[in-house]
This record gives structure tokens, C-alpha cells and sequence, in this order.
């Protein structure tokens, strides 16, 4: 059974109220500029940065602080400076897949892994 069963130019939506037009986009206006009131908050913002950082920099190096003090203002330093660490895909063997060397068993079986880890994840997101 077809994923789509919808004629072309027909609303997904029966009350016709929203829903997608096949072959047309949904934001066939491109996305809005930034609005210039958060523009000018983040701006504002930022002329903080020193300030900021010196603050970080001194409970960091505070030993009188409470060491889970210290050490939250050391990794905002370390992801300032450096950015957040990568979180690798896992991989058990270690050795980058190359999906057109998989036979069809193989791909069928990393496709249900996959299925199932995203089930997983949006069980364990769900508000």
C-alpha cells in the first residue's frame, strides 16, 4: 500500500484547513529575517562577554566554591573555547560501514536496529 494515497494537488487535510499541497512548498516564502528585537537582545548580549567570561573564570578559580561549582564553570570555558565534544555514532567494531557492501540481510537488520533505537529515543523524549 502506497504511502501516500492522495491524488496530486489534493489537501491531506479533509476539512481543507491546513495540510500540504503535493508539488508545493510549504514555505514557498523562504524563512523570515531574524527579527530585529532579538537581534538587538543578542547584541546587547554580547557586549556582556568579557564580564561574563571573567565571572566563569573567577568561580572556576574559586577553591572556596563547592567543586560541581567549579567544575560546570571550567566545561563552560573548555565549550567556549572549544566547542561541545562530538558524540560519536556508535559502532561496535570500530570500522567506518560502508552500506554498499552490506548484503540485504545485513542492511534489513541495521535498518531495524536503527528503527528500533529512534522508537527508543522518541519514547524516552515523549512529554
Amino acid at each position: 500500500m502506497p504511502l501516500n494515497n492522495r491524488k496530486k494537488g489534493q489537501v491531506g487535510n479533509p476539512t481543507g484547513k491546513g495540510g500540504w499541497v503535493a508539488g508545493r512548498s510549504g514555505n514557498p516564502e523562504g524563512t523570515r529575517p531574524p527579527d530585529s528585537k532579538m537581534l538587538d537582545l543578542r547584541d546587547m548580549a554580547r557586549k556582556h562577554t568579557r564580564g561574563a567570561m571573567a565571572t566563569i573564570l573567577a568561580i572556576m578559580r574559586n577553591p572556596g566554591n563547592q567543586p560541581n561549582v567549579r567544575l560546570t564553570a571550567a566545561a563552560m570555558v573548555l565549550e567556549r573555547g572549544h566547542g561541545k565534544p562530538i558524540q560519536p555514532v556508535s559502532n561496535p567494531d570500530l570500522s567506518p560501514l560502508n552500506l554498499g557492501d552490506m548484503s540485504d540481510d545485513d542492511l534489513a537488520r541495521l535498518a531495524a536496529r536503527t528503527s528500533q533505537a529512534a522508537s527508543a529515543l522518541a519514547a524516552a523524549t515523549k512529554h
